[in-house]
């Protein structure tokens, strides 16, 4: 009897670390992540390393190549980096450029052949994925980039690309080998950028999304156990990305529902995603008030894949995407604060899901700080965005790594219920009375009020000690103003005018 149970034991262990192997273990593949700029002289490279909770580390380490906007990486089931993937090099953990390494550099426009990988300027245009079925190897999917005027053909971008693969292979050689370099694996044109993945249901294989050049196209690979295969085109709507379509960010939601694609330039561009069939369904274009002078920007969804975080240089937004009216849920969650002081401050370009479950979120151009939304399961400014939150040892150039989602981010708690208090007019009253400010807060003790600019830079904060008082405001000139109010775990948050 004992001898019976001991190998049903066993089985029932070995089917759980045949799980591990397949799922479990993927969990850590993104705890390591790399940031820099572009510097051949000097290819300075920043390293943040996580646990579920927080960064555990910021480094700064050298390369043998630079690191510019979006690098592809994988990590080991510790969550050590394994791979570092640019378009020009690809780098081991030890930061060394594999053998084969040099191959990537044959492209048609130059931009690899600079010393030590040198520049390459297009965002999400290299990504790393699991080789499915060998735990020794890794796929790398990138551009390459080819030019066209638009007297040549007015419906296709300043540059296109076909879609490329090459393997990095670490069973003959230790340090990494790159094999089957510029396997051409999609024949038709797409964008240059935004190469993004999910999972498939199965939680094994891959949905592989790639933009059409110049088209309201995008084409659907497959990537299973034995092969990278189109799958579908689907044609959604008269309105894509116009000829710009180089800058910005695409992403799945974590649940896989959702797949979004947005640039200054352009717009935001929100679709359901069937992720049975491999579908993209009801197209929206969402319209955003942005700053003039800039065609980049990015996105990213929370974790729970309610909201969408839209990035567009010095505003950041919120949108509701679980709200069928979804252009209506808009939220200016803040301006950039210009008044800091601090140099190379990051505006609001890239953003990515960490594992601790919070957003960070690059700048545009050289900067030495990441902007971090603590709470982005959170509605409005419950989110908790906090500025120039992460100092990084190195500059940093426009992107974050690009990763897909390993995970569904069931893991990161939902809003905590002390933020999710909706005020009401029975909660609080607040008026106006020439330079006085009047307040009652009926059911809650105050703990401060602070006024900003919509900068987002703070005026003056001011301690509260009675549920209901007057507070001068003649230290405010006319115009508008944020007003906060913090009562224990909760804050009022509202526009005001002063005439």
């Amino acid at each position: 009897m004992f001898e019976k149970f001991t190998k049903i034991s066993l089985l029932i262990l070995s089917i759980f670390m045949s799980c591990c192997t397949s799922i479990k273990c993927q969990n850590k593949v993104d705890y390591s992540w790399i940031l820099g700029t572009y510097n051949f002289e000097n290819p300075n490279i920043t390293i943040i390393k996580f646990n579920s909770d927080t960064i555990l580390s910021v480094s700064a380490v050298k390369g043998d190549a630079s690191v510019y906007t979006d690098a592809g990486l994988i990590c080991d089931t510790d969550g050590n980096l394994k791979v570092i993937a640019t378009n020009c090099a690809v780098m081991n953990s030890n930061f060394d450029t594999v053998s084969n390494s040099n191959l990537l550099k044959d492209r048609y426009l130059n931009y690899c052949q600079e010393r030590n990988g040198a520049f390459w300027p297009f965002e999400q245009s290299v990504l790393v994925l699991p080789f499915i079925g060998d735990k020794n190897k890794f796929r790398i999917l990138f551009t390459n980039t080819q030019s066209i005027s638009t007297e040549q053909d007015s419906l296709r971008s300043f540059f296109y690309s076909y879609l490329n693969g090459a393997v990095i292979d670490f069973s003959k050689k230790e340090h990494g080998e790159l094999i089957n370099v510029w396997q051409r694996l999609y024949n038709d044109t797409i964008t240059v950028s935004h190469i993004t993945a999910c999972k498939k249901d199965n939680n094994e294989d891959w949905w592989i999304i790639l933009p059409m050049d110049g088209r309201p196209r995008y084409s659907i690979l497959s990537y299973s156990i034995d092969t990278i295969e189109f799958f579908k085109k689907d044609c959604l709507g008269k309105i894509g990305f116009n000829n710009i379509d180089f800058e910005g960010q695409a992403s799945f939601s974590p649940d896989r529902t959702k797949y979004a694609r947005f640039n200054i330039a352009n717009g935001l561009h929100l679709f359901d995603f069937d992720s049975k069939s491999g579908s993209l369904l009801n197209p929206r274009l969402i319209k955003l008030s942005v700053p003039p002078g800039n065609i980049s920007g990015g996105l990213c969804f929370s974790p729970n894949s309610k909201y969408l975080y839209v990035f567009c240089d010095k505003l950041l937004y919120q949108l509701d995407v679980s709200n069928p009216d979804v252009e209506s849920t808009k939220v200016l969650i803040d301006t950039l604060d210009l008044t800091s002081g601090k140099e190379y401050i990051a505006s609001f370009n890239h953003g990515l899901l960490a594992p601790d479950g919070r957003i960070y979120i690059s700048g545009i151009w050289d900067s030495k700080y990441l902007n971090v939304i603590n709470s982005p399961n959170c509605k409005g400014k419950l989110c908790d965005l906090v500025q120039q939150a992460i100092p990084l040892p190195t500059k940093n150039s426009w992107g974050v790594p690009n990763y897909p989602h390993f995970r569904d981010r069931k893991d990161v708690p939902e809003c905590p219920p002390d933020k999710t208090i909706e005020w009401s007019e029975s909660n609080y009253k607040i008026e106006f009375k020439e330079s006085f400010l009047t307040y009652d807060f009926k059911s809650s003790k105050p703990k401060s009020i602070s006024f900003y600019e919509l900068s987002g830079r703070l005026i003056k904060l001011i301690e509260l000690t009675n549920s209901n008082g007057q507070i001068n405001i003649e230290f405010l000139s006319n115009g508008y103003f944020i007003v906060k109010i913090v009562c224990n775990n909760r804050q009022y948050i509202e526009k005001i005018i002063k005439l």
